[in-house]
C-alpha cells in the first residue's frame, strides 16, 4: 500500500513538472515569436524611413531642373518611378520615371477590363424533417419502430435548397498614353484602382486640350 501511494505521488509530482515545463516552454516560444514581430516592425519601419528619405531627395531634385510640381499622382508612395508628377511651368510630366514634354502627350485612353466572379454556389439535399417524422410514425405503426424509423426515412419527401455566395468584382483598368515618340509611341500604365485610373485620364485629357490651343506648352 505504501508502494502504491509512493508511486501515485511520484507519477502526481512527474505529472506537475511536465506541465509545468510545458507551459513554460510555450511561453519561451511566445516571447521570442513577440520578439521576432518587433525586430521585423523596426526593420520595416527603417526600410520605410529610408525609401521615403531617397523619394524626397529624388523629388527635390526633378523639382530642381523641372520647376516646382502642379500635380503627383502616386500609383505606389515613395517610389518615383511608379509616379506621374506635372511640371506645369516648365511644360514637362513625368510618367512612370520617364520625363515627356506636355506638347508630346497626343492622346489617353482608359480601358477597363474589370471582370465579376461569379459566387460559388453550393446545393444540398436533404429529408424534409415533418414529412420524415410523420412518414416514420405511420410505418412504425406497421412494422414496429425500427423497420419503421428507417421506411420513413428513405420514402420522406426531399428538399433541395441552392444557396451562393455573393459575387466578386474584379478591378483592373489600362491606362494608354500616346507619345510623339516614334521608339515608345505607347506607355501603359495598370491599376485596380478605378480613382487612380480616372484621375490620370483627367490629368491627360487636360494636357492633350492644352495642346490644341493656340497658347499651349
Amino acid at each position: 500500500m505504501e508502494i502504491f501511494l509512493i508511486v501515485l505521488i511520484a507519477c502526481f509530482v512527474g505529472i506537475i513538472f511536465i506541465s509545468g515545463a510545458s507551459k513554460q516552454k510555450a511561453e519561451d516560444a511566445r516571447k521570442q515569436r513577440h520578439e521576432r514581430e518587433k525586430v521585423a516592425a523596426q526593420e520595416r519601419i527603417s526600410q520605410r524611413e529610408s525609401q521615403k528619405k531617397a523619394y524626397e531627395q529624388s523629388l527635390s531634385e526633378y523639382c530642381k531642373s523641372y520647376g516646382s510640381t502642379s500635380r503627383i499622382i502616386s500609383m505606389e508612395e515613395y517610389d518615383i518611378d511608379k509616379q506621374i508628377i506635372a511640371f506645369e511651368s516648365s511644360g514637362n510630366v513625368l510618367i512612370m520615371g520617364d520625363v515627356y514634354k506636355m506638347k508630346s502627350i497626343l492622346g489617353c485612353e482608359l480601358i477597363d477590363n474589370s471582370h465579376i466572379i461569379k459566387g460559388k454556389e453550393t446545393i444540398v439535399t436533404s429529408a424534409d424533417p415533418v414529412d420524415t417524422l410523420g412518414k416514420m410514425d405511420a410505418a412504425s405503426m406497421l412494422f414496429g419502430r425500427k423497420t419503421g424509423n428507417v421506411l420513413g426515412a428513405a420514402t420522406a419527401e426531399k428538399k433541395t435548397t441552392v444557396t451562393r455566395a455573393p459575387d466578386r468584382k474584379i478591378e483592373d483598368y489600362r491606362i494608354n498614353i500616346t507619345i510623339d515618340n516614334m521608339s515608345k509611341p505607347i506607355v501603359t500604365i495598370d491599376t485596380k484602382s478605378r480613382a487612380k485610373a480616372s484621375e490620370i485620364k483627367a490629368l491627360m485629357d487636360i494636357i492633350v486640350h492644352r495642346n490644341s490651343q493656340p497658347s499651349s506648352l
